[in-house]
């Protein structure tokens, strides 16, 4: 799942792979709760859950995300497709982009 993208339309051919193989584990395995680590997992695991019940799913910022713009493209996805997470934990006392828009938002400190 590591593949290099030798452009842009192979970059979301390369994503688009990855959620598809996700959604299906989680198909497959059907677990409890879902776990991912990093800002393009995060997104990967909210898109791969759009439609799927019956598990929770938790995003964890690994990062400050003012530090690290992760560029338009990905800030756009985490921005609008972080409320499909269930959660999302960041390690800081500001939340993600979008994250304090989510119903139910609270900080936990």
């Amino acid at each position: 799942m590591t593949d290099e993208s030798g452009g842009p339309f192979m970059a979301i051919i390369n994503n688009l792979r990855r959620v598809l193989a996700l959604r299906r584990v989680i198909t497959r395995l059907q677990p409890d709760v879902a776990v991912s680590m990093m800002s393009a997992a995060n997104v990967h695991l909210a898109l791969a859950s759009i439609g799927l019940r019956g598990f929770f799913t938790v995003g964890s910022e690994r990062i400050h995300p003012p530090l690290f713009p992760l560029g338009a493209f990905w800030e756009t996805l985490r921005a609008r497709l972080y409320g499909c997470l269930g959660a999302v934990v960041a390690l800081t006392t500001d939340p993600p982009p979008g994250c304090s828009d989510i119903p139910g938002y609270a900080r936990l400190s």
